[in-house]
């Protein structure tokens, strides 16, 4: 199926934040130049605290929502339609963390500047799914669990949707490439090894991605023996606790493919 042909399902979070952020930091570079310009005597970490004060009263949404505007559109290009993802409230995974609170290293003030309105402008003009429960990667990932015709393709950077199988498509690296079942069920048991320190998620000790991948790839297609050889993992660094680690990581890395559908390899 060509390019064409395939919708696009839209990681909208992600552009949210690399379109808001890339703003902020364009403008910041102008005005720490001109702060530099006008106090040269100042040292680089003054220059830039005032740069950052004066990031504040500064007006550039337009810019801001141009960035997104261009993001969104370099997309879908030659693309049959699509769908834009946003999360919402209610993310299930909050309550079934209790080792670690999920996404607790995560500073939630940390938003671009405009967070708010470009949000609002990917809602009103680009008709942007606002999904509630869960995150916009489960919903992209149910969506794409169901077109068994291949019609859809995934747009992210967010590895961790490469546990469902299809169409990918990096919107950093604008590479397309297809992944299998075999692959995507073989993603997620790497993620129960490794697990995943940007959502504040805890993997087993001392198993990092290259171990992982060593001890999982030639079992290839065999989820059951995946299982088995993590599941060792799991009794040893949790012991007595193993079944209750195992199944709140497996909760927090799976990515929903379908809406009622739990991880099939809880224990």
């Amino acid at each position: 199926m060509s390019k064409e042909a395939r919708v696009a399902l839209i990681d909208a979070d992600v552009i949210l934040y690399r379109a808001g952020f890339s703003a902020d930091s364009q403008v910041l570079a102008g005005l720490r130049q001109q702060v530099a310009e006008e106090y040269p005597d100042w040292d680089e970490q003054s220059v830039k605290d005032n740069a950052h004060l004066r990031l504040q009263d500064e007006e550039y949404l337009n810019f801001a929502l141009g960035n997104t505007r261009t993001t969104i559109e370099t997309i879908i290009d030659g693309r049959e339609s699509y769908r834009l993802f946003l999360t919402g409230k209610g993310n299930f995974r909050e309550q079934v963390a209790t080792m670690q609170p999920y996404k607790g290293n995560r500073d939630p003030t940390h938003k671009p500047k405009y967070y708010t309105e470009i949000k609002q402008y990917m809602i009103d003009r680009w008709n942007a799914e606002v999904i509630e429960g869960m995150e916009a990667d489960d919903a992209m990932g149910i969506a794409q669990w169901a077109a068994r015709d291949k019609s859809t393709v995934i747009c992210s950077i967010d590895k961790d949707l490469l546990m469902i199988p299809g169409w990918h498509y990096n919107i950093r690296d604008k590479e397309q490439k297809f992944v299998t079942l075999a692959e995507a069920n073989r993603m997620f048991f790497w993620q129960m090894l490794v697990g995943d320190s940007t959502d504040n998620i805890p993997g087993i000790k001392g198993m990092g991605a290259v171990r992982s991948s060593k001890l999982l790839d030639p079992m290839l297609g065999d989820e059951a023996a995946m299982k088995e050889a993590v599941w060792e993992y799991y009794i040893k660094q949790y012991g007595d606790n193993a079944h209750n680690a195992w199944n709140e990581v497996a909760k927090l890395l799976f990515i929903k493919r379908e809406a009622e559908g739990d991880c099939p390899w809880l224990v």
